[in-house]
């Protein structure tokens, strides 16, 4: 995935592009140095990555490209089937591809100790 500053998000704080197809996550230019809190500050990360990752997934799911083996949708089936926990039983079934996508975002989240993390930021700041 790569990340943008954009303009003209008005209020939104981020949103997925697909232009060319690929994912990007655009991040609104009004907030100072959005590209290095996602990279660095959990609080960012923790509330944007999962919810960013389950669009892409979603997304490979509506252009019907969640078998694809090529280009950026191949990489990302892939990297999604290494972190699922089962693999994709029936992707012709919307609520076994919506149950799996939640698996994968899951296993994704756990991997990298969102919570955890934004927990502990939360309590460095707090504190």
């Amino acid at each position: 995935m790569t990340f943008k500053s954009l303009p003209g998000l008005g209020d939104l704080t981020w949103k997925m592009s697909f232009e060319a197809d690929k994912p990007t996550l655009c991040l609104n230019n009004k907030i100072p140095e959005a590209k290095s809190l996602l990279l660095s500050n959990p609080l960012f990360y923790g509330l944007i990555l999962p919810a960013a990752f389950r669009e892409v997934l979603f997304k490979l799911y509506i252009d019907d490209a969640l078998k694809d083996e090529e280009g950026w949708q191949g990489h990302w089936v892939a990297f999604a089937n290494r972190v699922a926990p089962e693999e994709l039983s029936d992707p012709d079934d919307p609520e076994v591809v919506s149950n799996w996508i939640n698996d994968v975002v899951q296993e994704f989240s756990k991997k990298h100790h969102m919570c955890q993390n934004l927990i502990l930021r939360m309590e460095e700041h707090n504190g």
